[in-house]
């Protein structure tokens, strides 16, 4: 959410999120697999991706370099 947020803020609209969590991109999808905790936030931040360029995809976790690295620390 905070990637999104910092990218719509720099005037990057066009993002490609990639994660190995596929409960984030079902959340993308549907508003009601976001805890209610959570769901305000969410909102906001699903507002902001629809003035965006903006695709959410699933990797396996070894795919996704990045995240494996930030992970491990």
């Amino acid at each position: 959410m905070l990637a999104i947020k910092i990218a719509f803020h720099k005037g990057w609209h066009t993002l490609w999120l990639e994660t190995n969590s596929k409960q984030v991109v079902k959340a993308f999808r549907s508003i009601t697999s976001v805890s209610c905790v959570l769901r305000n936030i969410w909102l906001n931040c699903i507002q902001l991706t629809k003035s965006m360029n903006f695709i959410a995809s699933h990797t396996l976790k070894e795919s996704n370099h990045c995240a494996n690295k930030m992970a491990n620390l």
